[in-house]
C-alpha cells in the first residue's frame, strides 16, 4: 500500500458543463499537486480554488481560474502535520 502511495500524483480537472450531447468537456487539467500526496478538501471562492491535501505534509495550494481554459496555482504552503478541514 505505500509504495503504491509514493507513486501517486493529486491533479485538478477543469471541465465545462454538459451541451446537448450530455457530455462534460475536459478543459485543462492541473498535475502534480501534492505528489505522493492525495486531495482532502477543496473550496472555491469566486474564481480561486483552495485545495489541501494530506499524507506527511499538508500542502495548501491556492488556484486562480479567473481564465478557467489556464488555471495555474498561484501559492503554495507547506504545513507538517495534519489539518482536518478546511473552513
Amino acid at each position: 500500500k505505500w509504495e503504491m502511495a509514493s507513486k501517486s500524483k493529486s491533479q485538478l480537472a477543469v471541465m465545462k458543463f454538459p451541451q446537448e450531447d450530455g457530455e462534460m468537456e475536459l478543459i485543462n487539467v492541473i498535475d502534480n499537486l501534492g505528489v505522493t500526496e492525495e486531495i482532502k478538501s477543496v473550496r472555491f471562492f469566486d474564481n480561486k480554488a483552495y485545495l489541501v491535501t494530506f499524507m506527511r505534509m499538508d500542502p495548501l495550494y491556492a488556484i486562480d481560474f479567473s481564465d478557467a481554459e489556464n488555471p495555474n496555482v498561484t501559492d503554495e504552503l507547506k504545513i507538517s502535520g495534519f489539518s482536518s478541514y478546511l473552513h
